[in-house]
């Protein structure tokens, strides 16, 4: 997810949780925030990275089954958490990233 450019630039931090459906070809399908914090700075950003995802593998299971992700956004992030071109870019040009917090929500 893209970090909002004003949160950056005030250094705010935050997250948004997303509750999605996934479709058959392996497309989201109406994404919505359920959770943020701080309200309304994270939700836009994380709605728009959810709409692009695409799974691999095919749908079999219920097709009304909903999946949750938290999106944390950070200003500082542990290099080694990421991938070599961003690394490389992020030495480059510091800037935020967000980035799915694999812990579960309630």
């Amino acid at each position: 997810a893209l970090y909002p450019p004003l949160a950056r630039a005030s250094d705010v931090e935050g997250f948004a949780v997303v509750e999605f459906g996934v479709a058959a070809n392996g497309k989201t399908v109406d994404p919505i925030v359920v959770d943020s914090d701080p309200p309304f700075v994270f939700e836009g950003s994380a709605l728009r990275a959810v709409r692009q995802w695409i799974y691999k593998s095919q749908r079999k299971a219920d097709p009304d089954a909903r999946s949750v992700i938290r999106i944390v956004f950070r200003t500082a992030v542990d290099p080694e958490l990421m991938d070599e071109p961003a690394a490389a870019a992020e030495e480059a040009a510091p800037a935020a990233t967000a980035r799915p917090d694999p812990t579960p929500t309630p």
